[in-house]
C-alpha cells in the first residue's frame, strides 16, 4: 500500500487523501478484473461430442486410388486432445497409397454461426482444408464438408462422415470432383485402444 500511495500523483494532499486516491486505484483494478473473467466464454453443449473421440486409437485404413477396384488395407494411429474446451487436437500416422503419411487436425464449433469448424493438413498436401459441418444426434453421425485439391491436384469438394458406435467409430470420406460423380475414398475404423 505504502508503494502504491507513493507513486500516485497526490503530491500536497493529506495523508487520508492519498489512502481514499490508492484505495479508489486498488477497486478499480479489481472491478476490471472480475468483470474481464466474469466475460469468459464456456463451452457449449455441442462440444460434449468431442469428448469421444478424446484418447488413443487403433485405425484400420481403407484406401482406394481407384473407386472401381479393391481398397487397400493399412493400420495406423490417432491421438486426440482437448484444448481449453474449446477445440479438439487430432494427431493421425499411419500409410495410404504406399506412403507414410502423418496429419494434423483442429475441430471445433463456432457458436456465432451456428456449426462445426474443423481443418486439416497432412504430409502429402501442401494446402489446408477448411471444413464446415453439423451433427445428427440420432445417427450420432457427423458430417464435414470442405474444399482441397486432390493428388493430382484438382479441386473437389470433400465429405467426411464420423459415425459413433460405442468405442468405435467409422469414419468414410467421399470427393466430389465439379464435373464427375461423388465417389468413396477412404474408410477409418477407430478402436480405442485399453
Amino acid at each position: 500500500m505504502n508503494r502504491l500511495i507513493s507513486i500516485c500523483p497526490t503530491h500536497g494532499l493529506g495523508e487520508s487523501l492519498k489512502v481514499l486516491f490508492a484505495v479508489a486505484i486498488t477497486a478499480t483494478f479489481l472491478l476490471v478484473t472480475q468483470t474481464a473473467s466474469a466475460q469468459l466464454p464456456t463451452p457449449g453443449p455441442e462440444l460434449e461430442i468431442f469428448k469421444k473421440d478424446v484418447g488413443e486409437w487403433d485405425c484400420e485404413i481403407k484406401f482406394w486410388a481407384d473407386p472401381t477396384a479393391e481398397p487397400e488395407i493399412t493400420k495406423g494411429t490417432e491421438t486426440s486432445r482437448m484444448l481449453g474446451g474449446f477445440w479438439m487436437l487430432v494427431d493421425f500416422e499411419g500409410k495410404m497409397n504406399g506412403m507414410d503419411f502423418k496429419g494434423h487436425g483442429t475441430y471445433g464449433y463456432d457458436a456465432e454461426k451456428k456449426q462445426y469448424v474443423g481443418s486439416w493438413i497432412d504430409s502429402l498436401s501442401p494446402s489446408i482444408m477448411q471444413m464446415t459441418g453439423s451433427y445428427d444426434k440420432e445417427t450420432e453421425t457427423i458430417t464435414y464438408t470442405g474444399e482441397a485439391p486432390g493428388m493430382d491436384g484438382t479441386m473437389l469438394t470433400h465429405t467426411l462422415a464420423t459415425c459413433y458406435k460405442g468405442d468405435k467409430r467409422v469414419m468414410s470420406m467421399h470427393v466430389n470432383p465439379k464435373d464427375g460423380e461423388k465417389f468413396k475414398v477412404m474408410e477409418i475404423t477407430y478402436s480405442k485402444k485399453k
